[in-house]
């Protein structure tokens, strides 16, 4: 699964703690809870990236390496 997610400023550190909390370690990740995107919801490993490209928010890139 890959993605991007904007992410409010505010809540860009919040997003790092959480990213380091679960490096390289498998989790469920879901994207969203809306039934029409069930597909971005996956078990795997995940890696992201934070870009500060715009004063007001910041976008995160998310890779996720699915496992069964």
């Amino acid at each position: 699964m890959s993605l991007t997610a904007y992410v409010e400023l505010d809540s860009a550190d919040n997003v790092v703690d959480l990213m380091t909390q679960v490096i390289d370690k498998p989790v469920v990740w879901v994207a969203t809870t809306n039934e029409r995107f069930a597909a971005l919801r996956c078990f795997g490993l995940g890696k992201g990236q934070l870009s500060y490209d715009n004063k007001e928010i910041c976008f995160l890139k998310l890779d996720v390496t699915g496992l069964i």
